[in-house]
């Protein structure tokens, strides 16, 4: 390790698993990368493969009739197995990102940190009620994967956590100290120079992975509850997409289930992975528009050409669409339980929160629909809020943070 000051160009390492997929956090982190080789910092993105299931793990033979009883599990196992196995000594400090890259071996480390994995701690209990393991098998394993992680994340020196939700979840499980933790704001991708014009005659929007636990199919849900006649724009792709339109299509074969519909028959479960799962067989309602993926240019058009967004995803880490949608000057609304999703809403100033209800979340939007006035109001102070949360400023932070654990020795003890 060398014993360079913080005036000469610093080797820093990027640690990033790869999950063949790029979403918002990688841009988020391409942007802090420019940023940081803007500032002098040496930066090297080192890679690990986050989606091969193992064969072997720590010597051992790994059986596929093991990965069928939690695939999940021995995915986790193997990446923590690539991480440990990384060889950091050349580099003064490194950034880790997702999980379970804050268990890299190297003495000064800054964790850029948006979730644990999040099925073995504060998703567990959803994990099983959606039946995506066994749950005695579950709860065994998560067991296991928290003894793993707590005693060896003491030597991150410090978090960044993306929102207070994530913040609280370092100190609920880790016990991470408050000083050790600051809140990392993540930019919208594109900053309009200016607002575009509220368009009270626009669609609804909802932009977001088709994944669990986004729960889009509450609005779904909402949108056949709803008076309106406006259809709701869906962006992205994912693995419920299928069980998406099949609700959809199921609802407007039998409107009168629209209103009964439980959590477990929406989205608390394993949606087309499901045993015995099949399509629903009629025509889609017209209420849902769905966009699949869509590239940037596209998602800024569903943005400045919408009257209402909606971001109904459960537990939220942090909530980039809002962010998306307020600094466009769109009035959003938010669920509740929707975690960092409720730290930049403030509900009737900046947006509306309403219960994880399909019938609160139809009254919402209904009145927002029937106000434009009022839903202007809430754009204009929505955007007003976020204007400050920038790539520069996301940059400053990260390197300021840098360059004091750049400073700070290394313990004796540390191999």
């Amino acid at each position: 390790m060398s014993g360079r000051s913080v005036a000469d160009r610093a080797e820093l390492a990027v640690v990033k698993p790869d999950f063949g997929a790029r979403g918002g956090f990688e841009r988020h982190l391409d942007g802090l990368v420019a940023g940081l080789r803007g500032r002098d910092w040496r930066v090297t993105v080192v890679e690990i493969d986050g989606w091969t299931r193992p064969s072997r793990l720590y010597g051992l033979p790994v059986e596929p009739v093991q990965l069928e009883f939690h695939d999940e599990y021995f995915l986790h196992l193997a990446m923590v197995e690539r991480v440990q196995q990384l060889r950091l000594d050349r580099f003064d400090v490194v950034l880790t990102t997702q999980p379970p890259t804050y268990l890299a071996p190297h003495p000064r480390k800054v964790a850029l940190f948006y979730h644990h994995p999040r099925q073995f701690y504060d998703l567990a209990e959803p994990f099983m009620a959606s039946g995506f393991a066994d749950p005695d098998l579950h709860r065994a394993a998560a067991r296991a994967v928290r003894a793993l992680e707590r005693p060896a994340v003491g030597d991150v020196r410090f978090w960044l956590a993306g929102s207070a939700e994530v913040a609280g979840r370092l100190d609920r499980y880790w016990a991470i100290p408050a000083q050790r933790i600051d809140i990392h704001r993540a930019p919208p991708t594109t900053v309009p120079d200016a607002a575009p014009f509220h368009r009270p005659d626009g669609p609804v929007l909802c932009v977001g992975r088709q994944e669990w636990p986004k729960r889009s199919e509450l609005l779904v849900q909402a949108m056949h509850l709803a008076k309106t006649d406006r259809p709701a724009h869906l962006v992205g792709g994912g693995s419920r997409l299928d069980f998406v339109r099949s609700v959809d299509a199921q609802l407007h074969h039998d409107p009168a289930t629209a209103a009964s519909l439980d959590d477990e028959q929406l989205w608390l479960n394993r949606g087309i992975y499901a045993a015995g799962w099949e399509p629903f067989d009629g025509p889609p309602s017209g209420r849902i528009v769905f966009e699949g993926d869509v590239d940037d240019e596209r998602r800024d058009e569903l943005y400045d050409e919408a009257a209402v967004v909606v971001a109904p995803a459960y537990c939220e880490d942090y909530g980039l669409t809002a962010i998306e949608a307020m600094v466009r000057a769109r009035p959003v609304v938010v669920c509740r339980d929707g975690g960092g999703l409720t730290e930049l809403v403030d509900d009737g100033i900046t947006g509306v929160v309403v219960e994880p209800d399909a019938r609160a979340l139809a009254s919402a939007v209904d009145h927002l629909l029937r106000d434009p006035a009022r839903a202007a109001r809430l754009g204009e102070s929505g955007r007003r809020a976020v204007l400050d949360i920038t790539m520069e400023q996301a940059v400053d932070q990260v390197d300021a943070i840098l360059r004091a654990v750049l400073e700070q020795p290394i313990e004796p003890s540390y191999p």
